[in-house]
């Protein structure tokens, strides 16, 4: 028995240890899950500036990642319809209904500029053998982005589980310029599906942000959710109405779903209901309104463990009596630092030893690949 005992407990460390490190917690230097990393790593070197079939990804991707098929092509379509890294084309699914993403062989995908300019770097890059010896598989992706707070991501794991909010990449970028110059900033998680948000349980980032519908007030007998709350989807949101409705908890009379590529749930009201007493309602007992807590841990160098932010930890909140607290130096190592940071640091001073005359944000803008994307900073 004491030598059953022993290998026992040898073989559940080893089995946690993969399935906590190489499995479900992302890694704070580039932000990515190992299965992610090695869809990252396929896609660059398979890049021609075309667009390639998932399919041909998936299996390119099965000579670095051990396991099945299916896991590589979900964790593509995750990735894809974040928006940043991988340009689509054909039907990945959706992230407000919830419906599911075409067969990889009917959908392509490719690297998108902001990935070809800011996650790799041969000269920056370790490598180590793939599982059969066959290949190489980089330890780390030298991103000059956070990453792990950009994208955001849930793990589960043995003993252990993370829950990394998503945030705003044009804040990140404002931060990054921030903490170089010296600057206060604040930052908060931001949704793809909008809605409205209560950061005051947040405790940066060890509490828990209450996220909200929008619903908007169409006439005297409908109301219209016009954006859901981060995860959960339209069908889920229809789903739990129709359950508070059937135990009289909310008074809804239909309900028709007329989304698209945006939310629009329409609510009629019985007679004599008012939608000043439903909306309550909605947000009470339904998945109108959710709590998110945050739990950040993520893998580092040498595969440790760390709650790396504490859910970013300590970052500076300004209150309304204009009070605040310093900037913890954890803190900027977590966002400068995510990756090999320091490479906005150095190109900074390269500028300024070569004379350049622009303010410090517009250099490091420059040397990350240019200014944030146009598009609306509270939806990208």
């Amino acid at each position: 028995m004491p030598q059953l005992e022993a290998l026992m407990r040898s073989n559940f460390i080893e089995y946690a240890s993969y399935s906590i490190l190489d499995r479900a917690i992302p890694d704070v230097r580039d932000g990515l899950k190992p299965v992610q990393r090695r869809l990252m790593q396929t896609l660059f070197e398979m890049n021609d500036g075309r667009y390639h079939k998932v399919a041909s990804v998936i299996g390119e991707t099965m000579k670095l990642h051990p396991h099945g098929d299916a896991s590589i092509g979900d964790a593509l379509v995750v990735l894809a319809n974040k928006g940043y890294f991988i340009d689509r084309q054909g039907n990945f699914g959706s992230i407000l209904t919830g419906h599911r993403a075409a067969a990889p062989r009917y959908i392509e995908c490719r690297l998108t500029p902001l990935a070809l300019d800011t996650m790799f770097n041969e000269n920056l890059t370790e490598y180590v053998d793939s599982y059969d010896g066959r290949n190489r598989e980089a330890i780390s992706l030298p991103t000059k982005l956070p990453v792990v707070l950009m994208l955001g991501t849930e793990g589960i794991a043995v003993g252990m589980a993370t829950r990394i909010l998503p945030h705003n990449l044009k804040e990140l970028w404002e931060a990054q310029i921030a903490i170089l110059e010296g600057d206060d900033f604040v930052l908060d998680p931001d949704f793809l599906q909008g809605g409205l948000m209560d950061i005051s349980e947040y405790d940066d980032g060890r509490g828990k942000v209450e996220v909200r519908a929008k619903i908007d007030l169409l006439d005297a007998s409908h109301v219209v959710i016009r954006e859901i709350p981060y995860g959960t989807t339209t069908e889920s949101l229809i789903s739990s109405i129709e359950s508070a409705a059937q135990k009289g908890r909310v008074k809804v009379a239909s309900i028709n779903d007329y989304t698209t590529d945006k939310v629009e749930i329409e609510l009629a009201l019985p007679r004599g209901v008012r939608p000043s007493e439903v909306i309550p309602q909605l947000y009470a007992y339904t998945d109108c309104s959710v709590s998110l807590s945050s739990n950040q841990i993520g893998g580092s160098a040498g595969g440790h463990l760390s709650g790396f932010m504490a859910a970013t930890n300590n970052l500076t909140r300004f209150e309304g009596s204009g009070d605040h607290r310093e900037i913890s130096s954890d803190v900027q190592a977590a966002i400068v630092m995510c990756g090999p940071m320091n490479m906005l640091a150095d190109g900074v001073a390269q500028r300024a030893e070569e004379g350049a005359t622009k303010p410090e944000g517009d250099a490091i803008l420059d040397f990350m690949g240019g200014a944030p994307p146009s598009k609306d900073p509270d939806r990208y």
